[in-house]
């Protein structure tokens, strides 16, 4: 009955489920994982999670290296984040929760890996630096008093005016909280 209970959080995780033996072959397979990666169930049971082409080729290194700490006994959880290929082909962004299970020997058994796609996330703060570095440039070269804030009113930058008004030199303002002013 727990175990039942167990397998239908599992399925309605919206995170990704996959888990692994200790020779990497796919045993768990989440219905999340396959509207993620496009994979069905049955394409990845019983075949190695590095075999499945999942992974961007420039993160295979990452990739490599987590499977080697996970398969070191010495570490229960790794969180890492690398780019993965879907079925379709498309790059995303995912964080893979990885924890171990390990026999009494402390040697690897088995990995659970929740997967969540971050791929959004990534391209938002992306087009957020984007318009920051736009607004830097904009505000810096500004004949008016001008500060630019982030959300907690810290200075990310100031026009020239602005600062000299202050008493300032630019770069020593940006750091700072404007309510200090």
């Amino acid at each position: 009955r727990d175990e039942e209970r167990l397998l239908f959080h599992l399925e309605n995780s919206p995170l990704a489920v996959v888990e692994w033996n200790k020779d990497y072959i796919v045993t768990r397979w989440s219905k999340e994982a396959t509207r993620l990666f496009g994979y069905d169930s049955a394409e990845v049971l019983g075949k190695r999670i590095d075999a499945l082409q999942l992974i961007h080729e420039d993160d295979i290194p990452i990739v490599e290296q987590t499977m080697g700490r996970l398969s070191s006994g010495r570490e229960r959880t790794v969180v890492s984040e690398n780019r993965n290929v879907t079925r379709a082909g498309k790059i995303i962004h995912c964080v893979w929760h990885n924890s171990v299970l390990t026999d009494a020997a402390g040697k690897m058994s088995s990995v659970m890996s929740l997967v969540q796609d971050v791929t959004a996330e990534r391209s938002a703060k992306a087009s957020l630096e984007r318009t920051i570095a736009s607004l830097r440039v904009l505000v810096t070269n500004s004949g008016e008093y001008m500060l630019l804030l982030d959300s907690d009113g810290v200075v990310l930058c100031s026009s020239r005016y602005a600062a000299a008004a202050l008493g300032y030199g630019s770069k020593e303002l940006e750091g700072k909280r404007w309510q200090d002013f």
